[in-house]
């Protein structure tokens, strides 16, 4: 009996129809089926990888509209945020030195810039300084007409001046007979009576002359930058270094770029912040700096030099730096104009073989196009059809 029944188990195995032997078998064909296809998952993966491939992706498109704007072509250069050019200031006449202004002052028309002999010598403002004494009715010169402008912005009374073209017979002897020419002023009576009333106010000897040292002229009001000179000094040395009052920025230029720049121009000033203010183009040097460019040094230790010409910004709102003194900006110039052009983003102009560009209309059809102004990504174009809103094609 028990082989039978072994013999029959035996044999209902081998057939098939066991049950549990089925199941068996499945489970161990799809352990093979499943690590068969991970193992040719995993062949073609590193075939992949260990190949370049042969289909390279189609570079995206897109189409835009032609539009008309302005376009300004701009240059960014560095510049200085600062009190301008310092000058130094000595006195024109020997003397002690008795008291000086504070670093950081500022001194306006007629105050004293410092004394001498405990004498103030007061600033005028003028172009011409003092190069002789003024002492004699009938003197004609620009230098009388520095005392004769100062007075009067002063509030002194100082009469009527001579007309250009005026002979003026000098109270000298023997007498000098001067035509008064642009510029000049004439020491008058009424400019001499003028002058002893400033010098009385000013507690001065009231003698209506002027000596060469006793005013200091500067084209405008200062501030004190450095002080060169202490008290006991004699007033003919180096005294101070001034700066003008306003801040303004000084950018250094290539001489061959400066044409682009004129007086007058409207510029962006980037700040340390990142906020913009706007500026004017106030002044543009004649004198070409050489500065040391310490990156080019040569195998000596001396540095290229670089020629430039400054140019001074000055800002439409000083408040905007107000609690600046001095920084490193960025100067955005508008060298060039164009406005009311059709304009396409440059990425939609396609180089012919012969030469030019042309543009692909969104319908397919190329348009050969004349280039303008290039600027901030867009170009100038004028071609046969195109209009505002015309469709073009642009790589993205």
């Amino acid at each position: 009996m028990g082989t039978t029944s072994d013999d029959g188990a035996a044999h209902a195995e081998s057939a098939g129809r066991s049950p549990k032997g089925l199941n068996r078998r499945i489970a161990i064909g799809v352990v093979v089926l499943v690590i068969v296809g991970g193992t040719s998952a995993a062949a073609v993966g590193l075939s992949a990888k260990g190949r370049q491939p042969t289909v390279t992706a189609t570079p995206s498109v897109q189409t835009v509209a032609i539009i008309k704007t302005n376009l300004s072509d701009t240059q960014t250069l560095s510049g200085t945020l600062g009190f301008g050019t310092a000058q130094t200031v000595k006195g024109a006449e020997s003397g002690v030195i008795t008291e000086l202004p504070a670093a950081g002052a500022t001194v306006a028309r007629g105050q004293p810039l410092y004394l001498v002999n405990n004498q103030p010598v007061a600033l005028f403002y003028g172009i011409t300084p003092l190069y002789r004494a003024l002492n004699t009715v009938g003197t004609v010169g620009p230098d009388v007409e520095v005392i004769a402008a100062n007075l009067k912005a002063l509030g002194y009374d100082i009469g009527a001046q001579p007309s250009v073209g005026t002979v003026v017979t000098e109270a000298s002897t023997p007498p000098v007979r001067t035509t008064v020419e642009s510029g000049d002023g004439v020491l008058t009576t009424s400019l001499v009576a003028a002058i002893k009333r400033w010098q009385a106010a000013e507690s001065l000897p009231a003698t209506g002359a002027i000596a060469v040292g006793d005013v200091v002229v500067l084209s405008g009001a200062v501030r004190v930058s450095v002080l060169q000179a202490q008290l006991g000094d004699d007033a003919t040395e180096p005294l101070m270094s001034v700066t003008p009052t306003d801040k303004v920025v000084t950018v250094p230029v290539d001489p061959t770029a400066i044409d682009s720049i004129k007086q007058g121009d409207q510029v962006s000033v980037t700040l340390p912040d990142n906020s913009t203010a706007t500026g004017t183009v106030s002044n543009i040097s004649t004198a070409v700096q050489n500065s040391t460019d310490d990156a080019g040094a040569d195998s000596a230790g001396s540095g290229l030099s670089t020629p430039t010409i400054n140019v001074t910004v000055t800002l439409d709102n000083p408040s905007a730096v107000a609690d600046l003194d001095s920084a490193t900006v960025q100067v955005q110039f508008t060298a060039a104009t164009a406005d009311g052009v059709l304009a396409l983003p440059v990425q939609a102009l396609l180089a012919l073989s012969g030469g030019g560009y042309a543009v692909q209309l969104k319908s397919g059809g190329l348009v050969r196009v004349q280039t303008g102004m290039f600027a901030m990504g867009m170009v100038a174009v004028t071609g046969a059809g195109l209009e505002v809103g015309t469709q073009v094609v642009t790589a993205q």
